[in-house]
C-alpha cells in the first residue's frame, strides 16, 4: 500500500462504520510508529550517561568593584569573594540545558556592604573533555555592582552657622576689568569718571530693578565708543576707531 493511501485513509476513518482491510493497516502503522517513538527515547536515555560523563567545564565570578561575597542559592555554597576562583563542575544529576547544550544553572547571590545585593542565573556550558582544559578555558561572569545612596546625617546637637541668604541684599557689588586699544583711554560709566585703561572698577548693581549701565571710552584723536554693560560681565575691552580726515 502507498503513503498516500495509509494518509488518505487516516484522514477519512470513522470508527461507526465496519473495518476494512484498509483500517487494519492504519492501526498496525500507528502501532509501529508508537513503539519506534519509544524505543528512540529509551535508546537516548539509556546511552546519554554513557557518552557525556566525561565533559567538563569551570567558571569564575568577578564584578566591579572587587571584593564581593557569592554565595549559590538553594545549596548555600559558598563560591568565594571576586574575583573567585576557577570551579571545575562535570556532569551530574543537575545537568541542564539552554536550548541544545548541556550545562548547569547556577543562582548567585552577591553581596557587597555598601552596594546593593544581586541576584543573578548563570548557565555554565560542558564544553570540554579533560578537567585541566576547563581549567585552563573557564567561562566568565562579570557583574556591575551598584552603590547605595548615603545620605549626611549632622550628629546630635551639631547646628550651622546662620548665614542670611544673599538675595535679602537688594544690591550687590560686581569687579569689572576694562581696557582698550589703545590705552589711556578715559572711562565714564553713567557719566561718572572711574580713570583711564586699563583699570579695575567696582560698581554697585540694583537687583530690584535689573538696571544696566552705560559704558562710555574716550580717547582724544579717536571716535567715542559707547554700549551697554551688563551685571554679569566682569572683563570688557574696547577698539577705538582713530577719526577720518576729510581732503582738501
Amino acid at each position: 500500500m502507498s503513503i498516500m493511501r495509509l494518509l488518505e485513509a487516516l484522514s477519512t476513518h470513522d470508527r461507526r462504520r465496519t473495518p476494512s482491510p484498509v483500517d487494519g493497516q492504519v492501526v498496525k502503522w500507528r502501532f509501529e510508529m508508537t513503539k519506534y517513538i519509544f524505543l528512540l527515547g529509551l535508546l537516548l536515555v539509556l546511552t546519554t550517561p554513557a557518552w557525556a560523563t566525561n565533559y567538563w567545564a569551570a567558571f569564575r565570578i568577578e564584578t566591579d568593584p572587587p571584593g564581593a561575597l557569592v554565595t549559590v542559592l538553594g545549596t548555600n555554597q559558598y563560591l568565594g569573594s571576586t574575583p573567585t576562583d576557577n570551579h571545575p563542575i562535570s556532569i551530574d544529576q543537575y545537568l541542564g540545558y539552554y536550548g541544545f547544550t548541556m550545562g548547569r544553572w547556577y543562582d548567585l547571590l552577591i553581596r557587597k556592604p555598601g552596594y546593593y545585593d544581586q541576584v543573578r542565573r548563570i548557565f555554565v556550558p560542558f564544553n570540554e573533555k579533560h578537567q585541566d582544559f576547563a581549567l585552563k578555558r573557564p567561562q566568565v561572569f562579570k557583574f556591575l555592582l551598584q552603590p547605595i545612596a548615603v545620605y549626611y546625617v549632622p550628629p546630635s546637637g551639631y547646628y550651622p552657622p546662620y548665614v542670611p541668604p544673599s538675595y535679602w541684599d537688594p544690591f550687590y557689588q560686581s569687579n569689572v576689568d576694562l581696557s582698550s586699544d589703545p590705552t589711556n583711554a578715559a572711562v565714564y560709566i553713567d557719566d561718572k569718571y572711574y580713570g583711564q585703561t586699563p583699570c579695575s572698577v567696582e560698581l554697585l548693581w540694583d537687583r530690584s530693578s535689573y538696571k544696566k549701565k552705560t559704558l562710555r571710552v574716550e580717547k582724544s584723536g579717536f571716535n567715542t565708543q559707547q554700549r551697554i554693560l551688563e551685571s554679569f560681565e566682569h572683563r570688557v575691552h574696547i577698539i577705538l576707531q582713530p577719526h577720518h580726515r576729510g581732503r582738501y
